[in-house]
């Protein structure tokens, strides 16, 4: 069978969203605690593992098309309204 586990989630997180890069080389997806998500990047042996954020992403990554960055939402929460 093809079917590989590349990444065991902690207790209590949950992941999902997974996206291959276009070069097939890293998988990006999001991992989350109930609080908040980040993303993480890995190969697909599962070697390479590493966190892409450090505050909440939102909503599904995606990748250009020429496979070196990985675009995603940015939740931030402001103590005011901006003023227009």
């Amino acid at each position: 069978s093809d079917v590989r586990l590349v990444y065991r989630n902690p207790a209590g997180t949950t992941v999902g969203n997974p996206r291959w890069s276009p070069d097939g080389r890293r998988i990006v997806f999001t991992r989350g605690d109930g609080l908040s998500d980040r993303l993480l990047l890995v190969s697909p042996d599962g070697t390479g593992l590493r966190e892409l954020t450090v505050r909440t992403a939102t909503g599904r990554p995606s990748w250009t098309p020429d496979a070196r960055r990985v675009v995603y939402a940015n939740r931030i929460e402001l103590a005011q309204p901006p003023t227009i």
